[in-house]
């Protein structure tokens, strides 16, 4: 009898239910390390970890209640929620909280939230939603839905990118890989995406050779008011190292990155050890933006192995879900959220050993934080939730509209 509570309550695929622990023992572990400096400072020691474990305990509640809800529900969900995050948007624009140089929270009822965390999910749900209803033999209606979902992601990745212009980039990624997934036809998606990769490098060379002088007034003068921060990180991302390692100096445009690139430097195979990092005491928000690189100093090679498979079994195993699904609302959601998680990942991992211009994307599900933790987790409820209904009868209650789904066999 045991036994099934425990089934009913932790029911869904066993292997995302193993990730998810691992990854979240990893987190406590890790966070518990970094946030030491943190810890020293403020002169309460069990502070950090304590509201760190205290979001993991929500986050985790939060994928036990949202993998037992109806599965019906997620249909409807979503365009509520884009609804609610707009909102969210437009207030933080008025009235956002700025934290390490960004408004990217806002206080309500005494809680701090993140929107553009809400947004991504908001927008992921709605996209697999117009997907699902789009006939890919009826080009009519391919162009009508295309529109729509270009349409809802532009407007809230300009939203996101006034403070985050990482998130706005990442959501507009996972957005598009999506839409090829989702069968969209070639001759719609083919020339508008290489028309806008080709947007993208004008813009990244439009930072690159504006002068300072002039990006500081677009900063000032425009709602752009961080693009002289991101021409900084861009430009300190694609500088020419000396050719003499002795003329490399340490500044304050350079400081994160060169104590993460340490971090690497000494992390042989095996690491330092759990809690014996040098770099968290140097490097800024190790707990958050950068613990990946606290995570390859104090478990070496093989611990960064470790967690970066975790992320590509977790790829792996929501690709096998999205296979099984009865439908293409089913296949996309878990997809959508699997390509989060796993793109922000890699992200995250890419900045930390120098190979993507430095900018705040916590790993998933390990870094420090509050919405950003909670809304990673809720994005493992709603897959346990899908892997839960892929193995019952109600699956043949789903309706299969024009199931062309683009996921490899894996």
């Amino acid at each position: 009898m045991k036994n099934d509570f425990i089934n009913r309550i932790f029911r869904g695929d066993k292997g995302i239910w193993f990730i998810f622990m691992f990854l979240c023992m990893i987190s406590i572990v890790e966070v518990f390390s970094a946030t030491s400096q943190m810890s020293y400072d403020s002169g309460n020691f069990w502070g950090p970890i304590s509201s760190h474990c205290i979001h993991m305990l929500i986050g985790v509640a939060m994928v036990i209640i949202v993998h037992l809800l109806p599965y019906k529900y997620w249909k409807v969900l979503g365009p509520v929620l884009l609804g609610i995050s707009l909102i969210l948007l437009i207030y933080l624009v008025v009235a956002g909280k700025a934290i390490n140089g960004g408004a990217r929270w806002i206080r309500i009822f005494g809680f701090t939230l993140q929107p553009s965390e809400i947004a991504k999910l908001a927008v992921i749900m709605t996209v697999a939603l117009l997907l699902s209803r789009m006939d890919t033999d009826d080009l009519r209606s391919s162009w009508k839905t295309y529109g729509w979902i270009m349409g809802i992601t532009i407007v809230f990745c300009a939203f996101i990118a006034l403070e985050n212009l990482s998130t706005a980039g990442l959501l507009f990624v996972v957005v598009v890989i999506m839409t090829l997934i989702g069968g969209v036809p070639k001759r719609i998606t083919l020339p508008i995406y290489g028309a806008g990769a080709l947007l993208v490098g004008i813009v990244l060379a439009f930072f690159v050779l504006t002068p300072q002088k002039t990006m500081r007034w677009v900063a000032e003068k425009t709602p752009l008011h961080r693009a002289e921060t991101w021409q900084k990180r861009i430009k300190g991302f694609v500088v020419v190292l000396p050719d003499n390692p002795s003329d490399y100096r340490i500044s304050d445009e350079n400081r994160q990155i060169s104590h993460a690139l340490i971090a690497v430097a000494s992390s042989g195979i095996v690491g330092t050890g759990p809690g014996n990092s040098v770099q968290r005491d140097f490097l800024s928000h190790a707990d958050c933006d950068f613990i990946f690189a606290i995570i390859l100093e104090e478990l070496g090679l093989v611990g960064a192995i470790f967690v970066l498979l975790l992320y590509v079994a977790l790829l792996v195993r929501v690709g096998k879900i999205a296979r099984k699904c009865p439908s293409r609302f089913s296949a996309l959601l878990v997809m959508g959220c699997a390509l989060m998680l796993v793109t922000q990942a890699f992200t995250h991992m890419l900045i930390s050993v120098n190979m993507f211009p430095v900018t705040g994307q916590p790993l998933p599900l390990i870094s420090r934080g509050g919405t950003s933790v909670i809304i990673s987790c809720m994005y493992i409820g709603i897959i346990l939730n899908v892997s839960y209904l892929v193995g019952t009868d109600d699956a043949q209650n789903e309706d299969i509209y024009n199931p062309q789904i683009l996921i490899p066999n894996t």
